[in-house]
């Protein structure tokens, strides 16, 4: 499979999972010839008509059989340039990600996005719901469940039971606020950095920006496998949208294998079986005694829990979840049928359709 990728990174070289992914693709043989191109960073330094003209080239330089977009911020062409590059490569399988989590009114996905997403073969969305619906209405075909990935070499297994950790309880994550729309969690998240403040003290340190007073400082992504590795926990929380939505903050602190307490959305225990995710909290506020419990708990039961975590990133890196996505390409190339090819994190194949 021959791939042109379309991803929505600003800055060069900050986002180096989709070319990792399509590496590790490649040394299996899945993968042939790749480019990976990005929209943001192409219309910014010419026009509309030549960012098209170099990404026809690209495709045609790779014979691409399958064009991904990736994520919203990659979808910034009008209809008359992806009818050109449509009519340019036309044997090429489309197809859309999204592992970001929109709302209708607090964060309502781009219109280009949308209607980019509704001229795929089939899109692969990491949650039900809104934007399943508007992608389906908007006319594509097959409206899938992908997880949120991560790359587990970029996040490694960092965190050892038996490691002094002089951080106990740790949450990394920005505080995010809007005079006009709060995004969705972000209140709840805000409130739960102030209770574990004033329930564990000092014992307990958060990262990121907008804290203020209560944060320890920024924290980047090349920062997080030691911040994790020299704590005892860690918590989370996610702006959580629909059913089997959860960010990427999730499956990073998987892969470096910290303890991680969050609270349970509806879906993930389907997404991750090996986990007894039931036994998360369900709201915020019943967090703190969850957490207590972790910190007691003998290190062989640590150990355990560590290690299964680590195995349930590896379920959901970024090559897994793009082989999936690709094995979909596949059968859409040869007019098989993607239902027969089962998901390998939830029940249903398709999302945006009502359940009976």
């Amino acid at each position: 499979m021959n791939v042109l990728a379309l991803s929505n990174e600003r800055v060069p070289h900050s986002d180096p999972d989709i070319k990792w992914a399509l590496e590790r693709l490649c040394a299996r043989g899945v993968v042939g010839k790749y480019r990976v191109l990005s929209p943001p960073q192409l219309l910014a330094a010419e026009s509309q008509d030549e960012a098209i003209k170099t990404l026809v080239t690209a495709a045609l330089e790779v014979d691409a059989q399958t064009i991904i977009f990736f994520n919203s911020g990659s979808c910034l062409f009008d209809a008359a340039a992806l009818n050109k590059l449509r009519d340019s490569v036309p044997g090429a399988v489309w197809l859309y990600t999204e592992g970001d989590a929109f709302s209708p009114w607090a964060l309502p996905v781009s219109k280009g996005a949308v209607e980019t997403a509704g001229r795929c073969a089939a899109a692969f969305l990491s949650s039900d719901g809104y934007m399943a619906r508007r992608v389906r209405a908007a006319g594509c075909s097959y409206v899938v469940y992908a997880p949120s990935w991560v790359n587990t070499d970029r996040f490694p297994l960092t965190w050892r039971a038996d490691d002094a950790h002089p951080r106990k309880v740790v949450f990394v994550g920005n505080n995010v606020r809007s005079r006009r729309r709060h995004i969705p969690g972000a209140r709840e998240r805000y409130q739960l950095v102030k209770m574990l403040e004033r329930h564990f003290g000092d014992a307990f340190e958060v990262f990121g920006a907008g804290w203020g007073s209560y944060g320890s400082g920024s924290c980047g992504f090349a920062d997080i496998p030691r911040i994790y590795s020299e704590s005892k926990v860690c918590v989370g929380i996610d702006h959580v949208v629909g059913p089997y939505q959860f960010s990427n903050r999730l499956p990073i602190a998987f892969a470096t294998g910290v303890p991680m307490i969050r609270t349970r959305t509806p879906g993930v225990a389907e997404v991750f079986p090996e986990l007894s995710v039931d036994t998360w909290p369900a709201g915020w506020r019943d967090i703190v005694g969850s957490v207590e419990h972790l910190l007691e708990i003998p290190l062989q039961q640590l150990m355990t829990l560590s290690a299964t975590e680590r195995r349930c990133a590896e379920r959901v890196s970024c090559d897994a979840v793009l082989g999936y996505m690709l094995d979909i390409a596949g059968l859409l190339t040869s007019n098989g049928d993607p239902r027969s090819l089962k998901n390998p994190w939830i029940e249903d194949f398709e999302l945006g359709v009502a359940r009976s």
